[in-house]
């Protein structure tokens, strides 16, 4: 119904509620209107449990000669609403438990994004991609 992402250090927070627009400290945010995905910086990280880790390292392979950049930036929570406020163009995620992306995919959903999970289990994503609409389309087949 409502997400916040909270961030004292960076002093930002960022709000979203079903049927309301994203907000980053009360400011209205919007999902880039993605360039073609060569030139998309791409957001990902790595799981801690070290056997999830290959899937992650298979999809940069595949996307290193097709996407601008990558960036390892902060929380998977922060990268997701990264792309919600547009400082990235994706957000890439493998085996990601809910608590660390339930709140961002809201967030990135209501800023404009698509938010695309295959689920693992319950309560957490096996692959999540999350972009303007068009991006997820060219990124979501290479993965």
């Amino acid at each position: 119904m409502a997400g916040v992402v909270n961030a004292p250090m960076l002093s930002t927070e960022y709000t979203a509620a079903v049927g309301d627009p994203a907000h980053l400290n009360d400011v209205p945010i919007r999902v880039n209107e993605a360039p073609s995905l060569a030139k998309a910086p791409v957001s990902t990280g790595f799981p801690y449990d070290f056997t999830q880790r290959s899937g992650v390292l298979q999809d940069i392979s595949v996307l290193t000669t097709r996407v601008r950049d990558f960036r390892l930036i902060n929380a998977a929570a922060l990268d997701i609403c990264g792309v919600a406020e547009g400082r990235t163009d994706a957000h890439v995620a493998r085996s990601l438990p809910i608590w660390d992306y339930a709140a961002a995919t809201l967030i990135a959903d209501r800023a404009g994004a698509e938010v695309r999970i295959t689920q693992e289990g319950p309560d957490r994503a096996e692959l999540m991609v999350v972009a303007s609409p068009s991006l997820v389309k060219e990124l979501a087949p290479l993965l």
